[in-house]
């Protein structure tokens, strides 16, 4: 990831939503890309304008972080989200966002590679963010973490 975006990388901290969901949501994604540096940020919130890319690692929460995050995230009008599904060990991608939904979300599977929307060039693989060796049988808890 920072392969790709360099110092447009966040890992952790909270975003801002739709206006709808902000009362009640501050999500925090695992891995987020803005259109601007951190510094750019420091007297006013993230909000979906600035997003780029938005991450969430998933193993126990995979449900949650693929239909509630999900729904929050396309009512917000983030044009790319990811969820790493580690157990099935895949990313699952949303695009299109719509009407509170995403109008496509497509699996790659491990070994596959996709771009980002922002970086159409640029290919992210999951072995790009869990080494081969770490990633087992998709039973063991890894750590997902981005690469420098």
């Amino acid at each position: 990831m920072f392969r790709v975006f360099g110092s447009l990388v966040h890992v952790t901290g909270q975003i801002d939503v739709s206006p709808e969901d902000t009362p009640t949501s501050a999500p925090e994604p695992d891995v987020y890309v803005t259109s601007a540096p951190a510094e750019q940020f420091w007297r006013r919130e993230i909000g979906p304008g600035d997003l780029l890319l938005v991450i969430e690692a998933a193993d126990s929460t995979l449900a949650f972080d693929t239909v509630v995050k999900a729904g929050l995230y396309a009512r917000a009008g983030i044009a790319d989200y990811w969820v790493f599904d580690i157990v099935s060990r895949r990313i699952i991608v949303h695009r299109d966002p719509s009407g509170g939904t995403y109008g496509s979300v497509i699996a790659y599977e491990y070994g596959e590679s996709v771009a980002p929307l922002a970086a159409p060039r640029a290919t992210i693989r999951w072995t790009d963010l869990i080494p081969e060796h770490l990633a087992g049988d998709g039973q063991e808890e890894v750590e997902v973490r981005p690469v420098k």
